[in-house]
């Protein structure tokens, strides 16, 4: 699978990083949605299917890790990339038992993020379970 043909949805609730992201995805990938809260993006997630989730761990009315492990129960096989603007502490396990393949730290760059969304189909095999 290219980069360029995953279906991306983008949890974002500060507006300028959404515009931002939105911006650099219509660069990268073939199909993106963007959301500002939590709620929004289950929406998405019922609706549509995904092959990423990029989210913030903190979101004003849910944490990025609820809304990856609520949106599981829609689409369990997606990989999923956190934003944050602090360093999280998150286990090794739940990272495989949630998909998570990267942490971004805000401020992150074009490429990070590209490599991020790289390193999704390089682990493939190694986080089907």
């Amino acid at each position: 699978m290219n980069i360029f043909d995953i279906r991306v949805l983008w949890v974002e609730d500060e507006e300028y990083l959404r515009n931002a992201s939105e911006i650099l995805m219509k660069k990268m990938v073939s199909f993106s949605n963007f959301a500002g809260s939590g709620q929004e993006a289950l929406v998405l997630l019922r609706r549509n299917q995904y092959d990423l989730l990029i989210t913030d761990i903190g979101l004003p009315d849910m944490s990025g890790l609820n809304l990856v492990e609520t949106g599981k129960v829609y689409q369990y096989n997606m990989r999923v990339i956190l934003t944050t603007g602090w360093p999280p502490e998150i286990s090794d396990e739940k990272k495989l038992e949630l998909r998570i393949i990267d942490i971004l730290e805000k401020p992150y760059s074009r490429d990070e993020v590209r490599g991020a969304m790289e390193k999704v189909f390089q682990r493939k095999e190694a986080i089907t379970v």
